[in-house]
């Protein structure tokens, strides 16, 4: 996956930076021309690389909160770049025109404003993500749940495979992996308790499938109700 998300971000800056060059033929030997052409290829660079975690299989330890912000900071990084390349594109292009000189001389210093503002929103994102995931601290983390669990699907596979059992071990999976709420936003002594049990549950006798079965629905009981 995340050669594709390469792909995507070379064709992007492939696709502008040749048809900008196409376009202007006049000014490829222009430095300014090319400070513009950059300046959008590093605003395209930035959209992509808030973006690669999201597009990627990519997953933070504890599936961390900080993925959760990423959606609202791609879309404050991307409402910059538009206003961004604009005002690079209209100081380039339009610089001739009497009404734009004003805009001009300070073109660099609304630049600069438009930047840190931009820092700051997405600084106080990542900061209140960070402040969500201190709560998870020596907790098990949902990785490692999915990872005993799999573990027992993988030794175990002819018997979870049992019909009865198969169906309600996948629920299980799903529900921890896709909608389990973060350990952080959830009743701590209830999480270590319900996390303990799954970690048990690797000692249960497997060749028991009412005891198996009994304990899987048990234990998702308790995960749904967290």
């Amino acid at each position: 996956m995340s050669k594709i998300v390469f792909l995507i971000y070379l064709v992007l800056v492939l696709t502008w930076t040749s048809s900008i060059s196409i376009l202007n033929p006049n000014d490829l030997g222009s430095m300014n021309f090319w400070i513009m052409v950059m300046w959008v290829n590093l605003l395209i660079s930035l959209n992509m690389y808030a973006s690669a975690p999201i597009l990627s299989n990519y997953q933070e330890k504890n599936s961390a909160k900080i993925i959760g912000a990423l959606p609202a900071i791609n879309v404050i990084l991307f409402l910059y770049s538009v206003v961004s390349a604009s005002l690079v594109l209209i100081d380039y292009f339009a610089t001739s025109d009497s009404n734009i000189l004003f805009f001009g001389s300070y073109h660099l210093v609304i630049q600069i404003l438009l930047l840190g503002s931009t820092a700051v929103i997405c600084l106080f994102f990542i900061l209140s993500s960070k402040g969500a995931e201190s709560g998870a601290r020596d907790l098990v983390s949902r990785h490692e749940l999915l990872k005993a669990l799999k573990n027992i699907e993988l030794l175990h596979s002819d018997e979870i495979q049992e019909t009865s059992i198969n169906s309600i071990f996948k629920d299980l999976l799903e529900h921890i992996e896709y909608k389990m709420p973060h350990p952080s936003a959830v009743n701590r002594d209830d999480f270590i308790a319900v996390s303990s049990q799954i970690l048990e549950l690797q000692k249960i006798q497997i060749s028991d499938p009412v005891n198996l079965r009994l304990t899987i629905e048990t234990i998702l009981l308790k995960i749904k109700t967290l």
